[in-house]
């Protein structure tokens, strides 16, 4: 979800990231990260489930995968407005169904997308090609002006974009070729 022709950010930790918008659908719920320095963005897309096209997963039932699905989403969500404006204040939002939930957020957090700054961990895809957000929480904290950033990469998450840098060496220039 790239708009107004800008790049996508990068695999890598990056700090002094913006929210520019959470954008609600009757399918899905993406959440939109921008750099400010250069534009670039990246987003979260967080699928609303239908409980009519829901499998089950291993060992759940139908209804189950449905919840934990929700629950997924919401913990994103949730993660999100806790590290842009604290634990007591996202521990005030109401939790109801996935789009009023996320409706709340975006109320809450849109106000604060010039002030509130996070720092964020963009990986690679599983074929380690293109940058992505994680699937599990744990890829944002609140950024802190003149402190560099905790976020760590898993090792699974390394080896993909070193296999991928691996493979693209002879297609691609070093940097310290360039410098």
């Amino acid at each position: 979800m790239n708009s107004g022709g800008s790049s996508k950010i990068p695999s890598g930790i990056h700090s002094k990231i913006k929210l520019k918008d959470i954008e609600i659908t009757d399918t899905y719920v993406d959440i939109l990260f921008e750099d400010p320095a250069n534009g670039a963005t990246i987003n979260k897309r967080l699928w609303i489930p239908d409980i009519a096209k829901t499998t089950a997963k291993e060992g759940m039932s139908v209804q189950e995968t449905y919840e934990l699905r929700i629950h997924e989403a919401l913990y994103h969500l949730l993660d999100l407005a806790k590290n842009m404006v604290g634990v007591e204040t996202a521990s005030n939002i109401p939790i109801s169904d996935l789009k009023s939930t996320a409706t709340a957020i975006r109320t809450l957090l849109m106000p604060y997308t010039n002030t509130k700054f996070v720092n964020l961990k963009v990986i690679k895809t599983m074929d380690g090609k293109y940058p992505d957000i994680s699937r599990y929480v744990g890829y944002l904290e609140p950024y802190v002006d003149g402190q560099a950033p905790k976020l760590t990469f898993k090792p699974s998450e390394l080896s993909r974009m070193h296999a991928n840098s691996q493979s693209d060496a002879s297609s691609k220039p070093d940097i310290s070729d360039v410098v």
